[in-house]
């Protein structure tokens, strides 16, 4: 059976329903407040609060920011340990560069004269074979006189005249 109760203010007692068994309720702030008997004490008791929440919310974010840091200098500090590697070899291989650029000037400087030489020397050697050889006569004054009247003379045909001559 239904009951309908059409009485106001009479309320019927029924089962609550089963929940949390407490409420939450915001404190009654004007009460709060009119209990206050210093206002100043609370504004400063709410700003310490704040400066010292401020200070330790920058301290976390300091130690944050620092143990970052100290991640990213270690990675900088094997990077330079690589590439200081990496510069004493580059600059070994600048020093070999040098030695051997050193080395190609001096033979360049030598090789430019060695050019040269071969041709001046090669010059008399070539008008020297295109006349006749030039008789050396031995130390004797036969020899002496054989050279001279063989030197206007038609070439060597003979073995006896070059040997006579030195030759």
């Amino acid at each position: 059976m239904i009951e309908i109760n059409l009485i106001p203010g009479q309320k019927k007692k029924g089962k609550k329903a089963g929940g949390a068994r407490f409420k939450l309720a915001l404190p009654d702030f004007r009460a709060l407040l009119a209990t206050i008997k210093d206002p100043y004490l609370i504004a400063a008791v709410a700003a310490t609060v704040l400066a010292v929440g401020g200070g330790g919310a920058l301290f976390v974010l300091d130690q944050a920011t620092l143990a970052a840091l100290d991640h990213r200098l270690e990675t900088v500090k094997a990077e330079k340990r690589r590439f200081d590697i990496m510069i004493a070899e580059k600059r070994k291989m600048e020093m070999s560069r040098d030695s051997l650029l050193a080395e190609i000037t001096v033979i360049r400087r030598i090789d430019e004269d060695r050019y040269v030489w071969p041709h001046l020397l090669d010059q008399p050697a070539s008008r020297r074979r295109l006349r006749r050889p030039v008789c050396r006569p031995r130390a004797t004054r036969s020899g002496w006189a054989r050279c001279a009247s063989r030197s206007t003379a038609v070439p060597w045909t003979s073995r006896r005249s070059r040997a006579s001559c030195g030759s």
